[in-house]
């Protein structure tokens, strides 16, 4: 897939594009994540990107182009440090909100996330769970917070619906399989609610 397989027409006619995979998709790498963030950007769609791991700060100069495009920025705590070389999560986040970063979060496992953009710093607590498989838990905590997004909540439920969404994939064997509805995961955080927003 390339920068030029994705179109015009496809862009505006969605509300957000994420990209889970930047750095593993050699045709979009280079110029064309910047030019393909520009096109969604200017297309009025709220964007995100992730990462691979396995990063250095070279990864980060060329996702310069993206940041000014980018609605939320979402690594791990352990790409983060990789990509800024501060090991402070906090750090980490306002080197890449220099850049032109809406907003930055960084999935810190088992310690929930931090969601930081200019005036607003949130750690939302992780949902304390046996954990017997973590495959996939990150990209299941993109999906309930992106989803959060797409309904407009406010960012702290975005961030709890991303914790939860985690927290179930990780209490189960595979990646997709413990995460099946919405109502799932509601009765799943109001069972577990036992933890407040740290501003």
């Amino acid at each position: 897939m390339s920068e030029k397989d994705i179109s015009d027409g496809q862009l505006r006619t969605n509300d957000i594009f994420y990209l889970g995979s930047a750095f593993d998709l050699p045709e979009i790498n280079g110029d064309g994540i910047g030019i393909l963030f520009q096109r969604a950007k200017a297309a009025g769609m709220v964007t995100a990107l992730d990462v691979t791991s396995d990063l250095t700060r070279k990864h980060l100069d060329k996702l310069l182009p993206v940041f000014p495009n980018l609605s939320f920025f979402m690594p791990s705590q352990n790409q983060a440090e990789q990509l800024s070389g501060e090991i402070d999560p906090q750090k980490a986040a306002k080197l890449f909100l220099s850049f032109g970063c809406e907003t930055v979060v960084i999935k810190l496992g088992e310690k929930g996330c931090l969601v930081m953009s200019n005036g607003l710093c949130i750690h939302s607590p992780a949902f304390k769970i046996d954990a017997i498989d973590t495959t996939g838990a990150g990209d299941s905590f993109v999906s309930g917070f992106l989803f959060g997004i797409a309904r407009n909540y406010d960012i702290g439920k975005c961030a709890e619906l991303g914790n939860a969404a985690g927290a179930l994939c990780a209490s189960a064997i595979g990646a997709t399989g413990a995460v099946k509805s919405l109502n799932q995961l509601e009765e799943f955080i109001k069972i577990n609610k036992n933890h407040n927003l740290e501003v």
